[in-house]
């Protein structure tokens, strides 16, 4: 423990508010000080402004009709709202347009050849779908080759 713990007043508080005042990004303002700085002159000033502020005339009633500046209150406006769904509504327009030039082209949809090629893990044998399409005759042969010496090995190290 220091003996600014044992103070009943935190000591340096003139020191820090007047450090604060001249520093930049802070609430502190240099306005707020008093011209002659001297002992205590600080924290009665700060005490000041607090009962100002408090005591000010405009009460949270009056703050309700107006917002409060320099000159008085703001001026009222009108408050337009923003269409938020502005980006929704020009992509929509655009994919109809698209669609429009889509069907004065061609009736159907555009339908690829049979030339698709489905992946090992798909299944070819749904209705109404091409059967699979292995690009490598020989590549299930080579990996029936690898599956049998696999397991004549592992018997092999199984005894």
């Amino acid at each position: 423990p220091s003996l600014s713990r044992t103070l009943p007043v935190y000591s340096n508080s003139e020191q820090d508010y007047i450090r604060r005042a001249f520093q930049s990004a802070n609430y502190d303002r240099i306005s707020n000080l008093p011209d002659n700085i001297k002992e205590e002159e600080v924290t009665k000033a700060r005490t000041d402004h607090i009962d100002d502020t408090l005591n000010s005339k405009y009460t949270t009633k009056s703050l309700t009709k107006g917002t409060l500046t320099k000159t008085g209150l703001f001026q009222e406006f009108e408050y337009i709202p923003s269409r938020y769904t502005l980006a929704d509504e020009l992509a929509s327009i655009q994919r109809i347009d698209s669609e429009k030039k889509r069907s004065t082209i061609a009736e159907l949809d555009f339908a690829p050849t049979g030339t698709i090629r489905k992946l090992k893990h798909e299944d070819g044998f749904q209705v109404g779908k091409n059967f699979p399409y292995v690009s490598d005759p020989y590549e299930s042969a080579v990996e029936q080759i690898l599956m049998t010496k696999w397991s004549q090995e592992e018997k092999r190290i199984c005894g």
